[in-house]
């Protein structure tokens, strides 16, 4: 039986999974002691994008052993 079409899309996580307590800065992000994050030197930083990744709920659960 396939899932209604809302189902399928509501299963799956909208964007990357980011680890909880984890924050993307790209190259330029600049250390900032309000926020608590930044790179202190940027000038030979290269940013690299996220990897292509999407979850669905069953990525997270454990797998049986």
């Amino acid at each position: 039986t396939s899932l209604p079409h809302n189902k399928a899309k509501s299963d799956i996580f909208p964007d990357y999974y980011i680890e909880e307590g984890f924050t993307f800065v790209d190259h330029l992000i600049t250390y900032n002691p309000d926020i608590g994050y930044g790179w202190l030197n940027t000038t030979e930083l290269k940013a690299t994008p996220a990897p292509p990744v999407r979850l669905s709920e069953d990525d997270l659960l454990p797998t049986p052993a």
